[in-house]
């Protein structure tokens, strides 16, 4: 061939290029500029993927599941890095060295399609795949491809090689109608995908090619030979070691049929509260670029996260129970909370665990009752309300056998005597809606209340009366200007004496009543339990007990039988939390100025119904401010009577505002309302 052939077969090459190029460049303006092209859209990458960071009270991101718009999402630096390379090697092993496009495996595949005279091979990257997913239709034309490409390259201008690969493995198809590795591992095997195997990770990997085909509650032989597959692209491209193949190939494919045991923690609640708190949606809430600091301890997330999934317990038809869990600061600080299933989280009926704040920690700070008081616990007409007793009739009880044992003639009875009025002006300090019938003292509250609420309630008697709203957020951060600082204001609603009084109650209760299992001679822990059902079942059970340091609240939710109370698995629960939670025991409840400890002669006081001193006798507290008047001394000696900041010599006095006086409306069968 001459040098002017050759010259003029360059030169005509050239053209060629040049022509094409032009052509090119005129059809991608064109195209660009019409109708049918889709341009770059953000917020449909937002919908998949949270450009916001959640933060624990260490400053550290929060490795958890994340609902966005109702689909579970997951922090890739939660992933096994065994898990990540499973989908590059299969998908895109070119993944870290394109911007987008791949022209090597486009021009592999074309070569290897023209050599098959068929469209065997495709050349889609991740960014690609993802694209499609997000932005464009199904369609095979020349259009959608272009737009594709082009829409790739901008993606990878927009964002780093992670967060692409975030968004992809929270957005792709695996079958089952599960979008994302987090669904599919609930899926597949009733897992979050953090805790997904080398074997189980090679099997979602190859899945997705065809989950119809693949998928190991289809064709187990199929899945297998395809897992296998993944494993041996994993080896070649060596992202994992020949012992950590063998190990993987050898592991049995198994299916775990899907428990729906629905698990949501700290962060779905943070990012609900961050919503409320900036008077936005979600929708917005992803697309607005932020820090979410937030007051989670992510060990104690992480241990009660893993006691609820591995709780077994059941209602009657056979459906694991919704369970709600959280742990707060005595201020509110939400330290830990997670959820399993819809009911954990809505407003219900508390049972008895509302006797104590609508009725005896008014009634205490009020000065109607002391911790000796005799209350009448039989059969009673409210006007025609009648509280049934599920345990009997008791007849004459004391205030601290009634709250300890949870009898529910004496908190109605402490409720009529307190009155509705006054007992909702302390719930007006707490937030809770007004209350019209006396059956609120059984936790029948109008409305209901929602696990959030309750651990509000008991926070109050933790914190020496002052209420502080419920917060997980402690600040919240965009483009490095803090928009939300939490200031919550404390609001004082109980004296601290009376909040001692309940309290002192309620650890005899976590001894000696209805929270027993609750117990540990290791710390103090006030503790009150709260069933709602009948004689034939049970449908909420809930416990909340605290110390000086955590309130924990827990509640059961379901069609249960009456083995499922707030004293049973409820109890057991919050028993397991407080045995991991602390490395060293919380310091004891201090005793406050203006409270007294008297011991009584328990003959005189359940038989004759005197108040009769004895060193031997039962220990009673006393609000320095109400100690009755006409307590009398055992055989005429003086004895002296332990107080906190006083030493006092009590001797008989015929006062008119006697004990009896004050505790005459006990006595009655039927009280006014």
């Amino acid at each position: 061939m001459t040098k002017k052939i050759v010259k003029i077969l360059c030169l005509s090459l050239c053209f060629l290029v040049l022509g094409l190029s032009i052509f090119a460049l005129i059809y991608l303006t064109n195209f660009k500029q019409s109708t049918n092209f889709v341009k770059l859209d953000t917020s449909r990458l937002t919908q998949v993927f949270s450009p916001i960071k959640i933060l624990d009270n260490k400053g550290q991101l929060i490795e958890e599941t994340c609902s966005i718009n109702g689909k579970k999402q997951i922090s890739i630096s939660s992933l096994q890095d065994y898990t990540i390379n499973a989908f590059i090697c299969t998908e895109d092993k070119r993944f870290y060295k394109h911007n987008g496009i791949d022209f090597v495996r486009i021009g592999g595949a074309l070569l290897k399609n023209i050599s098959s005279k068929s469209i065997k091979e495709g050349a889609s990257t991740i960014t690609q795949q993802l694209i499609k997913n997000t932005h464009l239709d199904t369609n095979k034309t020349i259009n959608r491809k272009v737009n594709e490409l082009i829409l790739a390259t901008t993606l990878e201008s927009h964002y780093s090689k992670e967060q692409i690969l975030e968004m992809y493995l929270n957005t792709i198809y695996f079958g089952r109608n599960s979008y994302g590795i987090e669904n599919a591992a609930n899926v597949y095997f009733d897992k979050s995908a953090t805790e997904l195997t080398l074997s189980e990770s090679a099997i979602l990997a190859g899945l997705i090619k065809a989950p119809s085909l693949y998928a190991p509650d289809i064709d187990i032989e199929k899945c297998t030979s395809r897992r296998n597959l993944v494993l041996k692209l994993m080896l070649d491209q060596k992202a994992i070691s020949f012992d950590e193949y063998t190990a993987a190939i050898q592991e049995q494919v198994n299916y775990t049929p899907y428990a729906n045991s629905h698990i949501e923690g700290y962060t779905k609640s943070a990012i609900n509260q961050a919503c409320k708190l900036l008077n936005i949606t979600e929708g917005q809430l992803f697309s607005s670029n932020l820090v979410i600091e937030t007051y989670c301890d992510q060990k104690v997330q992480k241990l009660i996260k893993d006691v609820i999934s591995n709780d077994t317990t059941t209602d009657i038809q056979g459906n694991l129970a919704d369970i709600g869990c959280v742990i707060s600061s005595p201020n509110g600080k939400i330290v830990a909370c997670c959820f399993r299933g819809k009911k954990a989280k809505q407003q219900s009926q508390v049972g008895s665990c509302f006797k104590p704040i609508i009725a005896y920690a008014p009634a205490f700070d009020l000065g109607l009752i002391n911790q000796s008081s005799l209350i009448l616990d039989e059969m009673t007409n409210f006007n025609g309300y009648k509280p049934n007793s599920p345990s009997g009739f008791h007849g004459w009880v004391t205030v601290k056998q009634a709250l300890s044992s949870s009898l529910n003639v004496p908190a109605v009875k402490l409720l009529n005597v307190v009155t509705l009025r006054k007992a909702n002006s302390y719930l007006s300090k707490l937030g809770i809606s007004k209350q019209n019938d006396l059956s609120a003292s059984l936790g029948n509250i109008q409305g209901g209340l929602d696990i959030f609420q309750l651990t509000k309630c008991y926070n109050t008697l933790s914190n020496e009366g002052k209420a502080s709203d419920i917060s997980l957020i402690k600040a919240i951060y965009q483009d490095d200007r803090c928009i939300y600082q939490d200031n919550t204001q404390e609001v004082k609603v109980f004296s601290q004496q009376s909040v001692f009084l309940t309290t002192n109650l309620l650890i005899d209760a976590a001894k000696n009543g209805t929270a027993k299992k609750l117990f540990t001679n290791e710390y103090q822990i006030a503790a009150k339990t709260g069933t709602v059902g009948d004689k034939n079942g049970n449908s909420q059970a809930l416990v909340v007990a605290y110390t000086t340091e955590h309130t924990v609240a827990v509640k059961y939710c379901g069609d249960f039988d009456n083995t499922i109370n707030g004293g049973t698995a409820p109890a057991f629960l919050a028993k397991n939390v407080f045995n991991n939670i602390y490395s060293t025991p919380p310091k004891d409840f201090l005793v406050p100025e203006g409270i007294t400890s008297i011991s009584l002669n328990t003959t005189e006081l359940y038989q004759n119904h005197n108040l009769v001193l004895d060193t031997n006798g039962e220990k009673f507290y006393f609000d320095n401010r109400y100690i009755p008047t006409t307590i009398k001394v055992q055989q005429q000696t003086q004895l002296q009577i332990e107080s906190n900041d006083q030493t006092e010599q009590q001797d008989d006095n015929n006062n008119p505002n006697d004990w009896f006086w004050r505790n005459w409306y006990f006595q009655q069968k039927t009280p006014s309302l």
